[in-house]
């Protein structure tokens, strides 16, 4: 229930942001947050004879030639990159175990492939590429990435063979390294393996890896099921010797074999294997996939299904050798014409060849009869699904619909929505499946019903051929008819192969429309055939190699129809002029690098400004007095009279950590000025040791180096201009305080006035090159609103910026000059004094006219330079990325006396629409933002209203776009209309801001919305930069849409959006992850989240919880103080009951960011303290705040937000006037535990509880790597420090009935189902411990309490809506339950290995089948070993006791023997306790704590034994294992078995009795129903499980109903499985619990 906002002051992160009762806050105090960088683009116009000039000294030229030794250099770069990264990978070797691991992993079917499964995939895979990136992290990757040019230079010996005669673009590169940096920065990616698909490590372990493993399991299996083996591998070994492939053909199988295929070296060698080749010659010598397909052709009596292995990947930057890409940019028409060529080529022979292939596909059509095709073994993916429905029934969703009700069916109403959800993930589906759940279903089609199976299979030729205009029986006519238009297209254009002056396109109208009819053609097919096309999920779909291996070979083929189409229509389409640019660097590599005053004769640039006009200064690099040029000497004349522009000069410190150190403590100005020794001595200690850090010396040091740095300062006269306001030494608390407050003034800017006759003489002595910084903004004729761009200029120039924003503003390095030549012959569009007519028609003035000629696109009919100029906004800013800037919203929301929301939703029919309403819901003010009014002075000075209707427009232009797509006609330009239209649209908004500062609300941008925009042109969204504030938004957005999406994927994402989800809705990020390292963990993935432990507490627990707080304070001594302490407070949950009063002794903590927030916001001013405070929140380990880890040694002393009565935890401890309650409810599991410590450093590995306890506990201190043990360890030893003090924990009870913990007076309590706080059934201990201490209380007897709401049990479990647990729901007493403490586990009962034990070669799995040795287990075996079990722990769950025939791979457990199988088997049944309800699990432990009395019972001995070798829990089997050995089965009552002999014929544990008889007898039927089946093995002894892993099997019917095999079989184990539970229950039970193996 909400309580009402403290009155209480509220002080934010922003020191000025005060709040209280008298002061209405406001949103204009969030500004300055944060900086923002943008770069300003304008057009350069050459001034006096600047031109002349730089066409003199061949400034476009040397651009030019720059620009051509670019792309020379680029491809010398690459072929380095290339022999680096061959030369690392040659030295890269994965170890076995890992290969085999991931093997393992890859082929495990996907039934039962788990997400821990995926998980450990996942970071195999992780492993694999960190060994990958660094073995290429070597010295020559950074020495070349450090300076290319030099590199190369350096070690032109080593690279000879690469350079070739290429030096002159290296030397053309030795000083311009910064025109590599983009370059540069798209290469660094290759050697980082989060960058995906362009890395090295990607396309090793992603790419390569699962083909290599495929097609060794492939092969394999081909070769075990042919009949003449040895005659093909005779052929392909003799093969591999003729390719000179060097290799042994057993090699090929082994995992081992990945290591010689990681470079393009190997990879090439693989591919020649699989392949074959041409000589020289002209020979054709063959690889495996060719002589596999030769034994097939001669071999069809076999029936055998064709197989292809995949050829590798090429490693990254090696050469590709596809037709398409023979150009990478088409130049010419002949280019063109070419690539065509190429394709149709390819295309017709594949065609030709596959025709037999498109006969199968055919024949679906008579399915019935004659198909080919294997229906269960050729898939379609969902997506394609809903392309054939629509085709065939007319409705997209017709099949999918189908087969989902199909699916529901069979689950009679029990379906949960977990098994709904994952098939509607199921992406791939087998023709047979489609088929068989669209059977008996019938459509209408010609007014006639059909059947909808029929249709689906004869469907499916149809729709390859639809858009065709042909049919399989005429398809190659048709391709040779397009192949003949084609050669018609080209004998008429090689008469014509000029081409016009600026190189466009000279095709006429007729042949474009012929070109495009071929390639349309092509295309269709492509689309067509794609239905076949699948996602192999990971290889979890069984494929029929025929089919997919002709499939392949054609579609990929066809394939290559996209570049080609897009390259053409490209082409074809282009604009009639170019956009391209050259970079211009006026012989100076560091052009333009900064602007400080002091950079001038560096980067040669610098800004002038006059009349309003802004210009740019270049020095001519030849001008030798650079550093004086426009100092006051040079133009000695008075100013007074002179035109005279300003100049800049700016002043900026740019780095005070690094600028002072290296100025302060340089020789230079020890020399002048000397440094103090002692303090000198210091700073060289720091500096030379990098373990030490400055930060931690001690507070005397800080002292002396601030009060030596503002000595410096005063005599320093460059930094006198800064003016700083230098403080105390003594009150900063290090130097990077104080360095910090000088930094907002280390930027200033002054002007300079020099004679316009001085500067134009420059200009003419050719000592500076000048030009006008220029848009429409400066135009003469100029009106309206300036731009952005214009406005940003000129806010950094304008002396509001200095006086009063401090450099808000400012001016950053890195400025770039570009040219880009004319690219249109220049041509009247409109002639002058002629009217036009005005577009908006909604215009009075329905017609211009002009004074002078209207050129359309005239900009590219003449030479432009232009200036991208980068600038910076919030120089300083108020806060730091670490920043809670959401707390600072919700809190000026919350006090806010009035507040105003506005909705702004986007669509079709309203391009924008708003609504303002207030908090109470009223509508202030709703419009559409289709038309837009501006109002306009006319020529009489008279104001004129002018509606603009941008949805007719965008409309217009939409349709207009579109009929030129289809022509391919080239395409105009509709950026200027949105954008003039998305201006428009920030003005009207921002009229409503600056009047109402309202809360605005966008509609959430999912996939629905997405896909219901379908109408591209009209999507009008300004895209969204990605930046702090906004990073985890986006990346939750990302993963709601795919839950599957990693965290690597998402970054990438954000880097490329581009055919992703986000690509309508953001900008290309072009940051650093390093920019969210403090939220990096709230980054992670869905896979990947770390839990840290809190769970929900339901509010009817918390209330009666809260019950037994207020028992302990009405105990208090009257007038004591006290504080209740939550250390683990999560969001406040606990506290949600108490009192204004009570809340007033609260003391909180939580360890997690976002919960710290919650906690602040709800709590602040109402408790006594929160830890930790405010000033200390800064995320760091991920999503953790400083200060808030409860187990850590510093927690005690942490400083607290705090009422003044304590500071820290400690003086609260030392005050014995306030008695301590705790009220916790900890992490509860070990996994959590290890968890946490995954985020901390090795070094660190633990936390300083776990450290204590493992030193100081007295019980086993393998306990104290539990949260929970730690968090009531350390209550206990911290907090319990007087009668007064009481714990109120919330816990499962181990710790007190097993671990030994809390040897403290019980008062009271009850037991909580830990299902209600979303999680599985079990028992939660909520007790009140009281500080007496009692060592002799054996037992504790408490209430089970469930919540129950309207008559009914609340719902449980991770599924259930459990979070909604209403605060009028009530508890329930269902059961009084006794918690016993319990000693000694089973362990105890374990048999000794014996000498004549010798190791075992075999070992199993948990399944009871055979697995691989591993190496760190050491499994034994002897010939009177029958079985082994584990049955180690307390624990009652499955993974708390195993059996099997024979010792599990990791060599753990007891030996069952032929002398004590009876005996063991206690322990087997002991762990089988069912727990059937929630108050029983996580109470009944099993225990070794009555000692061996229960082996004295021979009856009891009989009947587990009786049990344990009819239940279907012991898994041992009868089996061959690999090593030779025969083992059968003797741990169960086969008429042949050991233990039957000895228990039903001798009876060595007495007679049977009538329930013993009775479930034997029911096992002796169902093993004579087992001998009657085919799958029988007369040779094996058979219990319950291997009959129902072996026998009972089953499959499904065409419906999806499962068919069991043997279904006599199936009913008897039923029944059988319903007397073992009987039995368990009336026969051991109460044995159980009499000789305490069950407590």
């Amino acid at each position: 229930m909400p309580r009402p906002v403290a009155e209480s002051n509220i002080k934010l992160t922003n020191g000025d942001l005060i709040v209280n009762d008298k002061n209405t806050p406001s949103f204009n105090k969030l500004t300055n947050l944060y900086s923002v960088s943008k770069t300003l683009r304008f057009e350069l116009r050459p001034q006096f004879s600047t031109l002349e000039h730089i066409k003199d000294n061949k400034i476009i030229q040397k651009g030019e030639e720059l620009k051509s030794h670019y792309e020379i250099f680029k491809k010398i770069l690459d072929q380095v990159f290339i022999k680096l990264i061959d030369d690392s990978l040659d030295h890269t070797y994965f170890d076995l175990k890992l290969i085999e691991q991931f093997n393992d992993l890859k082929i495990k079917p996907r039934e039962q492939f788990t997400e821990k499964d995926a998980t450990n995939l996942r970071s195999l895979k992780d492993v694999m590429k960190k060994q990958i990136d660094k073995n290429l992290d070597s010295p020559e990757k950074k020495s070349i990435f450090k300076d290319p040019a030099n590199f190369l230079l350096d070690n032109i010996n080593q690279y000879s063979d690469i350079i070739n005669s290429q030096r002159q673009s290296i030397e053309a590169f030795k000083r311009q390294k910064g025109y590599l940096s983009g370059y540069l920065q798209n290469r660094q990616n290759i050697f980082d393996r989060t960058t995906n698909e362009t890395s090295v490590a990607f396309r090793i372990v992603e790419d390569n890896l699962p083909i290599i493993l495929n097609n060794q399991m492939i092969l394999s299996r081909f070769l075990n099921t042919i009949a003449d083996k040895d005659s093909l591998l005779t052929q392909i070994k003799s093969a591999i010797e003729k390719l000179g492939a060097n290799i042994n053909f057993e090699t090929f199988f082994e995992l081992d074999y990945f290591n010689r295929t990681l470079s393009q070296s190997g990879i090439e060698k693989y591919n020649l294997l699989i392949s074959g080749k041409t000589t020289d010659q002209n020979t054709k010598l063959k690889g495996i996939n060719e002589l596999v397909k030769e034994y097939i052709d001669q071999h069809q009596g076999e029936k055998l299904k064709k197989i292809k292995l995949k050829k590798l990947y090429k490693q990254i930057l090696s050469e590709s050798t596809t037709s398409s890409f023979a150009f990478d940019i088409i130049d010419t028409n002949e280019d063109l014409m070419e690539m065509i060529g190429n394709f149709l080529q390819l295309a017709y022979e594949r065609v030709k060849e596959k025709i037999s292939f498109l006969e199968k596909i055919e024949s679906l059509k008579d399915h019935n009869q004659n198909s080919t095709i294997d229906l269960i073994q050729v898939y379609i993916e969902r997506r394609n699904l809903k392309r054939l429905s629509s085709y065939i029934f007319k409705e997209f969703d017709f099949i999918e619909q189908k087969l989902e009700e199909k699916f529901v069916a069979q689950f009679s109403g029990k379906l949960t929505k977990k098994a709904l959800d994952s098939y509607r993930k199921k992406q791939n589906f087998s023709l047979q499946e489609v088929y068989n759940g669209l059977q008996g279903i019938q459509y209408e089609l010609n007014d006639n019903n059909a059947s909808a199976q029929d249709l689906f299979l004869s469907g499916i030729p149809d729709f390859i051929y639809h858009g065709l205009d042909c049919h399989l029986q005429n398809l190659l006519e048709k391709v040779q008819s397009e192949n003949l238009l084609f050669q018609e297209i080209s004998q008429l254009q090689s008469k014509n192969i000029e081409q016009n002056s600026f190189h466009h396109p000279t095709f006429d109208q007729k042949s474009i429309s012929g070109i495009k009819e071929i390639l349309d053609f092509y295309k269709t097919f492509q689309v067509n055939l794609s239905l076949f096309n699948i996602n192999q999920e990971d290889g979890k779909v069984e494929l029929d190699p025929e089919f997919y291996s002709d499939f392949d070979e054609l579609y990929s083929d066809l394939r290559e129809i996209i570049p080609v189409y897009n390259k053409a229509r490209n082409y074809l389409t282009k604009k009639p002029f170019s956009t391209e640019k050259t970079k211009l660097t006026f012989d100076n590599s560091y052009l333009l690098n900064g602007w400080s005053k002091r950079k001038e004769k560096s980067c040669f640039g610098t800004i002038f400004k006059k009349d309003q006009k802004y210009y740019i200064g270049i020095i001519n690099s030849q001008t030798k007095t650079k550093d004086t040029l426009f100092e006051p000497h040079n133009f000695s004349e008075s100013l007074q009279d002179q035109d005279c522009y300003e100049k800049m000069n700016l002043y900026f410190l740019s780095d005070l950590k690094r600028d002072f150190p290296h100025k302060y403590f340089s020789e230079k100005w020890d020399k002048k000025h000397h440094i103090p020794a002692e303090l000198h001595k210091k700073y060289e200690y720091y500096r030379q040791d990098k373990n030490k850090d400055e930060q931690k010396a001690d507070l005397t040091y800080h002292h002396e180096l601030i009060a030596y740095y503002q000595n410096c300062l005063s005599k320093d006269e460059e930094c006198q201009i800064y003016n700083f306001k230098l403080k105390d030494p003594k009150s900063y608390a290090n130097v990077s305080d104080f360095l910090a407050d000088l930094t907002p003034n280390t930027y200033r800017m002054d002007f300079t006035k020099i004679p316009e006759s001085y500067i134009k003489k420059l200009v003419d002595d050719g000592k500076l090159y000048f030009f006008q910084l220029y848009s429409k903004d400066f135009s003469e004729n100029s009106k309206g609103k300036p731009n952005l761009h214009t406005l940003y200029l000129k806010a950094v120039f304008d002396q509001i910026n200095a006086e009063k924003f401090n450099y808000s503003y400012k001016i950053s390095g890195e400025a770039e000059i570009f040219y880009r030549p004319a690219s249109l012959e220049c041509k009247v569009t409109h002639e002058k004094n002629k009217p036009i007519q005005n577009k908006n028609k909604n215009n009075h003035k329905k017609e211009s006219v002009f004074s002078y000629d209207l050129l359309k696109d005239r900009r590219y009919m003449m030479d432009k330079f232009f200036l991208h100029l980068p600038i910076e906004l919030n120089r300083t800013p108020l806060h730091s990325k670490d920043s809670v800037i959401n707390q600072e919203v919700n809190q000026i929301v919350k006090l806010r006396s009035k507040n105003y929301f506005l909705g702004i939703d986007r669509g079709e029919r309203h391009l924008i629409y708003l609504v303002l309403i207030d908090e109470d819901g009223k509508i202030i003010k709703q419009q559409t933002l289709n038309q837009i009014s501006n109002q306009y002075k006319n020529q009489n000075g008279e104001t004129e209203t002018v509606t603009t209707n941008y949805h007719d427009l965008l409309d217009a232009k939409e349709k207009q776009r579109k009929e030129s797509l289809q022509e391919w006609q080239t395409v105009e330009n509709i950026k200027e209309l949105k954008a003039g239209f998305l201006s428009n649209v920030v003005n009207e908004i921002g009229k409503i801001i600056t009047e109402y500062q309202p809360v605005i609300m966008l509609e959430n941008l999912n996939t629905g919305f997405k896909n219901s925009r379908i109408k591209i042109e009209k999507q009008v969204y300004q895209k969204f930069e990605i930046n702090f504030p906004n990073i985890l938004g986006w990346a939750n957005y990302i993963y709601r849409h795919d839950k599957t999406t990693t965290k690597s994927q998402m970054f990438e994402m954000l880097k490329q959006p581009s055919n992703s989800i986000v690509e309508n809705y953001i900008l290309p990020w072009c940051g650093d992850e390093s920019d969210f390292d403090t939220v990096m963990d709230a980054l992670n993935d869905p896979a990947n989240r770390k839990d840290l432990g809190a769970f929900y507490t339901p509010l009817p627990y918390v209330k009666e919880a809260t019950k037994l707080v207020r028992q302990a304070i009405s105990s208090l001594p009257k007038g004591m103080d006290y504080v209740i302490l939550d250390r683990c407070a999560g969001t406040g949950a606990l506290e949600h009951y108490l009192t204004e009063e009570e809340l007033s002794h609260v003391i909180l903590n939580t360890y997690e960011i976002k919960e710290w927030l919650v906690l602040y916001n709800k709590y602040i001013g109402k408790v006594r303290a929160i830890i930790p405070p405010l000033s200390m929140v800064k995320a760091v380990k991920g999503n953790l705040v400083t200060g808030g880890d409860a187990l850590a040694e510093e927690f005690l002393s942490i400083p607290m937000e705090t009422d003044g009565k304590h500071n820290t935890l400690q003086e609260v401890i030392d005050d014995k006037n306030v008695a301590i309650i705790g009220f916790e409810n900890p992490p509860y599991s070990s996994e959590l535990a290890r968890a946490q410590e995954g985020n901390i450093k090795s070094k660190d590995k633990y936390s300083y509880i776990r450290k204590l306890m493992s030193d100081e506990f007295t019980g086993d201190s393998s306990h104290a790597k539990d949260l929970l043990n730690q968090f009531v360890w350390s209550f206990e030893k911290y907090f319990m420090r007087s009668e007064h003090d009481y714990y109120i924990l919330f816990a499962p009870v181990k710790y007190w009935k097993s671990v030994g913990l809390m040897k403290k007076t019980f008062v009271d309590g009850f037991l909580a189902n830990r299902g209600n706080f979303k999680a599985q059934e079990s028992s939660v201990l909520v007790a009140q411990w009281k500080n007496e201490v009692d060592t002799i209380t054996e037992s504790l007897t408490v209430p089970a309490k469930e919540i129950w709401k309207d008559d009914k049990k609340w719902g449980t479990g991770k599924g259930a809506a459990v979070i909604d647990v209403p605060e009028d729901a009530i508890l329930k007493d269902v059961k009084h339950v006794t918690v016993r403490k319990v000693y000694k586990t089973l362990g105890e009962y374990y048999s000794k290995k014996l000498k004549t034990d010798v190791l075992s070669k075999i070992a199993t799995g948990y399944d009871g089948r055979e697995v691989s040795l591993k190496s760190y287990g050491k499994p034994v075996y002897n010939d009177n070993i029958l079985a082994v079990i584990e049955a180690s722990g307390f624990g009652t769950t499955p993974q708390d006791i195993r059996m099997t025939r024979i010792a599990i791979y990791h060599g753990r457990g007891s030996q069952v023997r032929t002398t004590n199988y009876a005996e063991q088997t206690a322990l087997f049944v002991a762990k089988q306790y069912p727990q059937r309800k929630w108050y029983e699990r996580d109470i009944y432990y099993t225990t070794a704590d009555k000692g061996d009395l229960y082996k004295k019972d021979i009856d009891f001995l009989r009947k587990s034994t009786l049990w344990t070798c009819i239940s279907q829990k012991n898994h041992c089997l009868s089996f061959h294992g690999s090593d030779g050995k025969f083992y059968n089965n003797e741990m169960c009552l086969d008429e042949n078995s050991l233990v039957r002999k000895e228990l039903v014929e001798q009876e060595k544990y007495g007679k049977l009795d009538r329930a013993d008889l009775m479930l034997l007898g029911v096992f002796d039927e169902l093993l004579e129903l087992a001998k009657d089946t085919p799958e029988y093995n007369s040779k094996y002894n058979y219990g319950t499980y291997q009959i129902e892993l072996e026998i009972n099997t089953s499959y499904k019917d065409g419906n999806g109903k499962k068919i069991f095999n043997n279904e006599k079989v199936n009913t008897k184990l039923k029944e059988l499985k319903t007397r073992l539970a009987d039995y368990y229950e009336n026969e051991l039970e109460s044995k159980l619990f009499e000789y305490e193996l069950l407590k």
